[in-house]
């Protein structure tokens, strides 16, 4: 009787054993799917990253032969489209579809602004196809190193631009200058920044434009954050945001700033929070996070470079699963109820 008990008993635990077996198997398993997902929607953006900085490229190369060649080029141009404003302010006043010409500080020298304005047509012929054929780019533009520059698409730049700005001292041209950039390759602007030209927040990939030792300028294309939102985390409808290697969030989904406790207004949506002038994005810094949760997770995954962590978020067990974006060294993060 004594060793009958002990043989159920022997088979409870055993059953027991197995049982917790599967269970911690099932843990151990669970999310491997999504992440397979995830991974292949990262491929789809990091594809995406990479033509732009292609473009990028492309563009600074055409900008050194144009400037090089100077006046020996020719294309169709109307002085009467270009207007001077204020004393200031030199620009092309008229939206025929093409770029946009703008020369601050206009009375530093008149004359360079004036011969300036002549390779617009050239710019329309670079830029435009570049970013009318790629959904994700919101406008390409040079700037140069003497103030004059060229953007795609058309804006109305008295409304925009102020007289004496000066392009050299933000942050998508200094980045790209020899003190920040020797090896004058392209570069990332993967910290979220106020669009000067009126198109909100954005990220972007710059390349200088030298002559020699001469910076000419800089050229590049800008993402917004509204792009980045939309078509690689709304529509996914799934609780998804990129992070980058600082711990700000780039781009969220509402849902994944819900659960993250982001500072967004109940009733609002991430986007609207883009959107408005009151946005801050130091306050979407994950391992800057009032929760100690969220900082610990967001250490364990952009610090110790893991793939997945487990966080409780209002009261539930979520596992969080992230896959690189090598482009930019930001983290793609999708949140996944137990």
């Amino acid at each position: 009787m004594r060793h009958a008990k002990k043989k159920f008993y022997l088979l409870i635990l055993v059953s027991w054993l197995a049982g917790t077996s599967c269970s911690r198997q099932d843990i151990v398993e669970f999310g491997h799917g999504d992440l397979a997902q995830l991974k292949k929607s990262t491929l789809r953006l990091n594809s995406d990253l990479v033509q732009m900085r292609s473009f990028v490229e492309l563009l600074a190369g055409y900008t050194k032969e144009l400037y090089r060649a100077g006046s020996r080029v020719t294309a169709d141009f109307n002085p009467k489209d270009y207007t001077l404003f204020q004393e200031k302010l030199y620009y092309k006043s008229r939206d025929n579809g093409g770029a946009v010409y703008v020369a601050t500080h206009f009375t530093r020298d008149p004359r360079v602004a004036k011969a300036r304005a002549r390779l617009t047509p050239f710019f329309t012929m670079l830029m435009k196809p570049l970013v009318d054929d790629s959904p994700a780019v919101a406008q390409a533009y040079f700037n140069g190193a003497d103030n004059c520059s060229y953007i795609y698409p058309y804006f109305d730049i008295p409304q925009i631009i102020p007289p004496e700005m000066d392009a050299t001292t933000f942050n998508f041209y200094f980045l790209a200058d020899e003190k920040h950039n020797p090896s004058r390759g392209s570069v990332w602007v993967g910290t979220p920044y106020v669009d000067p030209a009126g198109q909100g927040w954005m990220v972007s990939v710059i390349a200088p434009v030298y002559d020699g030792d001469t910076l000419l300028g800089v050229v590049g294309t800008d993402l917004t954050v509204h792009t980045l939102t939309q078509k690689y985390l709304e529509s996914k409808e799934k609780p998804l945001l990129l992070v980058n290697h600082d711990g700000l969030v780039i781009a969220t989904s509402s849902e994944a700033a819900r659960l993250l406790h982001l500072p967004i207004q109940e009733g609002h949506k991430y986007i609207e929070a883009v959107n408005a002038d009151t946005f801050q994005p130091d306050k979407f810094n994950l391992l800057k996070s009032p929760r100690k949760p969220i900082r610990a997770l967001a250490r364990k995954i952009i610090v110790e470079k893991q793939t997945r962590g487990w966080v409780d978020i209002h009261g539930e067990r979520q596992l969080v699963i992230a896959a690189q974006v090598p482009e930019t060294n930001w983290t793609l993060w999708q949140i996944l109820a137990e």
